[in-house]
């Protein structure tokens, strides 16, 4: 009964997942396109990145644009990859249990032969697909796509960066799946849980301009994905493991509230 579920999960989820994919692949596609332009210009280029405010230069990690990981971290890995995994956790979190209530169907599904945690584990399942399918995409292409544009970077470290990426929005799920399975309402879970992604985004951000920030900089998760940058450092395992725990911690706690919580359609 289990994979059943999966896969009507990732069929729910196909077209955004689709889309979303598509889109980053597109964005890739349009900078590696873009950079042997950059690097024939370095010298006008290097007066526009110049010409940028301090803080605005530090808040995107702008100090070492010219080479290929400086390149692919401004330009992709300061926002856009998160953003795209970060947005499709949200989304699988908040339609686990809460959008099956949004639409009445709740009932129907829990009148299956499997438990309340099979049902919401099951989607869970699908999670991890979906975000193994978006990294392999990226990976192919940019595999292909760095040695042709003359993109010197790591593709190791670039499989690393996005699996941190993929974390990140492993994360904001967990949010969402824990808020949906607390409250049954699937805006206020998916809002609520890109809202702290953004929260931490915005600290990690400014924490190189921010000393007040230096209290709290350790507890950000966007700091244990990407505080090594991991484009030019490879893994930080320990908090790579660490955002993975507190992913799964929040995920248990949701299988606990939604097996408890009385649901009424």
């Amino acid at each position: 009964m289990l994979i059943p579920l999966v896969r009507k999960t990732l069929r729910d989820h196909s077209k955004p997942t689709l889309w979303w994919t598509f889109g980053l692949l597109a964005m890739f596609a349009v900078e590696l396109w873009a950079y042997p332009y950059i690097t024939d210009s370095t010298t006008e280029m290097r007066k526009i990145v110049e010409a940028y405010p301090e803080a605005m230069r530090k808040m995107f990690r702008m100090d070492d644009y010219f080479s290929g990981a400086g390149f692919l971290g401004t330009e992709m890995y300061s926002f856009m990859v998160q953003l795209v995994f970060i947005a499709l956790g949200g989304a699988y979190g908040a339609a686990a249990s809460a959008g099956e209530e949004d639409r009445g169907t709740a009932d129907v599904l829990l009148g299956l032969p499997v438990t309340r945690r099979q049902v919401l584990m099951s989607k869970m399942l699908a999670l991890p697909i979906a975000f193994a399918a978006v990294t392999a995409a990226v990976i192919a292409l940019l595999a292909v796509g760095t040695p042709l544009a003359g993109l010197d970077a790591s593709l190791w470290n670039i499989m690393i960066a996005t699996i941190a990426a993929a974390l990140l929005g492993l994360f904001s799920a967990g949010f969402a799946y824990l808020l949906g399975a607390l409250t049954g309402r699937r805006g206020l879970a998916l809002g609520a849980s890109i809202g702290v992604s953004m929260i931490s985004f915005i600290v990690f951000s400014l924490a190189p301009m921010v000393s007040a920030f230096d209290r709290v900089i350790d507890f950000v998760p966007w700091q244990w994905a990407f505080g090594n940058s991991p484009l030019n450092n490879g893994a930080d395992l320990p908090h790579l493991a660490l955002l993975l725990a507190c992913s799964l911690a929040l995920m248990a706690a949701a299988l606990w509230a939604f097996d408890r919580r009385d649901i009424s359609n």
